[in-house]
């Protein structure tokens, strides 16, 4: 089985999408696959689509590319994994207009939580006919009850991001911050790892550059509660490795977030409620360490999931290909795609320089 992923790893604190590359990349090896991270080999049976924007940083080649590659060879596979979705103030526009595109040409997709597809539908979006939900897993050899601080004192919250995008929480982080200063400064902490948006200031935050691996471990470990106020997340990493670490979760009854946390903490809705919803969970704190104990969304368990689909998918490849819209094999889908992708990049760009000339003007 070889594999193709359109995104490299890149080492560090940059995201879940990169921690899903190495670690799913790592399994695959472990069990015999071959991965690259390319599309020069002419024996690919699978490519994996993770990364949408095809003019990021860490992606490797486009769905123009795939779709080039598909046309040379017909009984390759293109499974398309989708960790974001567009809504109301988060300003990922031309992400829903990238995942159209690739679902045109994709087989199988891939979602990383069941409300990803209530929120695509709403939207108008058509998912491709073959939809699985597999849920994100954190790596437990990192992220782990080990050694963690049995400490006492004040009650220490901690959350981290390494999007500085203000729906990651800060409504609900600048109301804890209000809190703290003005009713539980002797009571509570809150400790936050990672990137904020340039417009907040705190005063009650105890602040901390963004770290990865064991690093973060080790910070999650000294905290009693992790909180998780994102709104309209798909799924994300950070609730993940705080629960892994036996942390109780408060956490914001919105997108994707109550698929994973519940059962392993209490849920608030916003501003208003999360005071008292923290006071209830600081009460039933050593009830809900007990249950953490169990929480199961672990790499092995995610990527053991990636590989049995995959293997399904080759399985059953020449009835896949036999389902597919012929027109794929057309060469002008190619450059109707590229059209449309160099469009999105430039209306991208375009609004990349009128952001940052408006922070400068500020």
């Amino acid at each position: 089985m070889k594999i193709a992923i359109n995104m490299c790893y890149k080492p560090g604190p940059y995201g879940g999408g990169n921690l899903f590359v190495k670690e799913l990349g790592d399994y695959l090896k472990k069990n015999k696959a071959q991965v690259v991270d390319h599309l020069q080999d002419k024996n690919i049976d699978l490519i994996l689509i993770v990364n949408q924007r095809k003019h990021a940083l860490t992606t490797t080649f486009g769905p123009d590319a795939a779709l080039a590659y598909l046309q040379q060879k017909k009984d390759t596979i293109i499974c398309h994994r989708i960790n974001a979705c567009n809504t109301k103030g988060r300003g990922m526009k031309e992400l829903n207009k990238n995942v159209q595109i690739i679902n045109a040409i994709a087989d199988q997709t891939v979602l990383i939580g069941s409300w990803m597809k209530e929120a695509y539908a709403k939207q108008g979006i058509a998912l491709t006919k073959r939809t699985k939900v597999i849920l994100n897993g954190g790596n437990q050899d990192i992220f782990n009850t080990k050694n963690k601080s049995k400490r006492k004192g004040k009650i220490r919250l901690v959350t981290h991001h390494w999007s500085n995008h203000y729906m990651k929480g800060w409504d609900v982080y600048e109301k804890l911050d209000e809190l703290i200063g003005k009713k539980y400064a002797d009571k509570i902490e809150f400790h936050y790892i990672g990137h904020k948006p340039a417009h907040v200031h705190v005063k009650n935050i105890i602040m901390h550059k963004p770290v990865s691996g064991n690093t973060l471990a080790k910070m999650l470990k000294e905290n009693d509660i992790y909180v998780t106020a994102a709104i309209d997340e798909a799924a994300g990493m950070h609730h993940i490795e705080g629960a892994l670490c036996g942390l109780p979760l408060l956490y914001r009854l919105s997108g994707g977030l109550p698929e994973y946390c519940k059962d392993y903490g209490i849920a608030f809705e916003g501003t208003e409620d999360v005071e008292e919803k923290l006071l209830e969970l600081i009460k039933k704190k050593e009830q809900y360490q007990k249950k953490i104990k169990t929480y199961n969304n672990t790499t092995q368990k995610m990527c053991s999931e990636y590989y049995r689909l995959f293997k399904e998918l080759i399985t059953q490849k020449k009835d896949i290909v036999k389902a597919r819209n012929k027109t794929l094999y057309q060469k002008n889908t190619i450059r109707k795609m590229k059209r449309s992708l160099a469009k999105l990049y430039l209306q991208h760009s375009i609004k990349a320089i009128q952001h940052k000339i408006k922070r400068q003007l500020r």
